[in-house]
């Protein structure tokens, strides 16, 4: 969205952003019109790494074309020159369409207050059809309102209305959809902006909104998290659902505290009893957590609740050969298919704690890395038959699964232990015997109760990706700069050091949980 030349301008972007966010779009408005005095926050790490690649994938898609058909690529609009620089770019496009070009390339259309570019337009029998590239592995409804709202504007040109829309998937498939069954729902958007921007620009008040899935990649998260955690809103409590927010809100419980020290008679119909004794105990945790916070310790003391033993009556006793597992993927490399990179995993035998890594770069040593993994961990089912492989969360059960069948290897032997019951997700049995103070049960916001405390550069899943991905092209750059090669490489290797160590602490921090679950089982 723009103010420019004394008028609005949106795009496509900002119709769907209206889809996800109300709020997200009347902070961009105010913005524009000079009014906060807040700032918007950049992407940052997986939300940056996700559009990097998504330019590369939109380059390959390009390259392709390229090679088999003659493509027009339509310059960017000189943006010192305002909407006569919009003009001229969608002028250039509709020459383009007339003369019957076979492809064209970032296309712009501009019809006085939308402006959008779609990543290609391909000639049919009857006109043009629109094309974009997207990373994801399908297609979301947002998309789909941006391509039909480039579609509406190859009718506004005087061309056929395309009859079908398509998307270019980071799995290298074409999504194919009709126009017709969007296009009702992005007239309505741009009607309601056109709405918005035809009524004097003003600032939100509240500031913040309802948190929602969009939030991750909002350039006003930060704003809405913070006003959020002033307000005290329900919405910071573990585990609550958008539908209970509303029904509590209906009954006059707007914050933590108040939900709290609430009593059984104001339980909203709508919630269970069990449901609002959970979020009641949660609210209680977390209020006294968050009371403590302060510049000198922003996080308080973090405690726990031992509420029910149906967790930990699931855990199975100890054995010496036990393992305690981590994963390490990349969803973008090689070649945004995905990569699990590394697999880590902790062993304790007379006390003695051992941490193996196993790497891979490509996805023949990811089939290698399976396979070796798999043997090292038969060889110790051999010796002892009573181990446990444990895991937080369901993200390496799930990629053994995949991986096994993916590369056609071990589906027989990972089978076995999910048959056996092997792999054992410790979150699954700390939250149906624990509540914790924190707003997260994230492995990392649990480490306080055990006492581990992590100083690595790498801190997060998100942090050892970005490292990842920084490794490769480190690498890269090495093999086209000669002169600077050894450094470069020795800058790759110590990023690979850095998660090699974060993976270790995970590993590490799975066995301390492991330990302290039953450590408060039998106290």
């Amino acid at each position: 969205m723009q103010y420019i030349d004394s008028q609005w301008v949106f795009s496509a972007s900002d119709l769907t952003l209206l889809l996800d966010c109300e709020h997200a779009t009347e902070m961009n408005i105010a913005y524009r019109a000079d009014l906060l005095e807040v700032e918007p926050v950049e992407a940052e790490g997986m939300v940056a790494l996700a559009g990097k690649h998504g330019i590369r994938h939109e380059e390959r898609i390009l390259q392709r074309l390229q090679q088999q058909y003659d493509v027009v690529e339509v310059d960017s609009p000189d943006r010192t020159a305002g909407i006569a620089g919009f003009v001229a770019a969608a002028d250039e496009t509709r020459r383009a369409m007339v003369t019957g070009a076979e492809v064209i390339y970032q296309g712009c259309f501009f019809d006085g207050q939308f402006l959008g570019y779609s990543d290609f337009l391909m000639r049919t029998d009857d006109g043009y059809e629109v094309y974009d590239t997207k990373l994801a592995k399908s297609v979301k409804e947002a998309a789909l309102v941006q391509l039909a709202s480039y579609s509406d504007q190859v009718a506004r040109l005087g061309f056929p209305m395309p009859t079908d829309m398509h998307v270019w998937l980071g799995t290298d498939e074409i999504s194919s959809h009709a126009v017709a069954d969007y296009l009702e729902q992005m007239r309505q958007l741009r009607a309601e902006m056109e709405q918005r921007l035809a009524v004097p620009a003003a600032v939100p008040d509240p500031l913040w909104a309802d948190k929602r899935s969009a939030c991750g990649s909002c350039r006003w998260r930060e704003t809405c998290a913070a006003g959020r955690d002033e307000a005290r809103d329900l919405s910071l409590i573990h585990g609550i659902r958008g539908n209970q927010i509303k029904s509590l809100r209906q009954t006059g419980i707007t914050t933590v505290e108040a939900l709290g020290s609430a009593d059984p008679s104001q339980r909203p119909a709508k919630v269970s009893v069990g449901v609002f004794d959970k979020l009641r105990s949660q609210a209680r945790l977390q209020s006294v957590q968050d009371a403590g916070r302060s510049e000198a310790d922003p996080v308080g003391s973090v405690s726990a609740e031992f509420f029910a033993r149906g967790g930990v009556a699931k855990l199975p006793p100890r054995s010496e050969g036990d393992v305690w597992f981590d994963i390490e993927g990349d969803p973008f490399a090689p070649g945004d298919a995905g990569l699990e990179y590394l697999f880590g995993y902790l062993t304790a035998v007379d006390g003695c704690e051992e941490f193996t890594a196993l790497w891979a770069h490509t996805p023949a040593e990811e089939k290698a890395m399976l396979a070796d993994f798999v043997a090292q961990l038969q060889q110790r089912i051999d010796r002892w038959p009573d181990l446990h492989i444990y895991h937080y969360a369901n993200y390496e059960q799930t990629k053994l699964r995949k991986l096994a069948e993916e590369h056609q290897i071990c589906e027989v032997e990972i089978q076995q232990w999910f048959d056996e019951g092997r792999l054992v997700d410790l979150e699954k049995i700390f939250r149906r015997s624990f509540r914790v103070s924190q707003r997260s049960y994230s492995l990392k916001k649990l480490e306080p109760l055990y006492g581990l405390v992590r100083d690595e550069d790498v801190q997060t899943a998100g942090d050892s990706v970005v490292d990842y991905e920084e490794y490769l092209d480190l690498l890269a750059e090495a093999e086209h700069d000669p002169q600077r090669a050894a450094e470069l490489r020795a800058t790759a290797q110590a990023k690979l050091a850095g998660i090699r160590d974060y993976n270790e602490v995970d590993c590490r921090s799975t066995y301390r949980l492991d330990t302290w679950i039953r450590e408060q089982a039998i106290g």
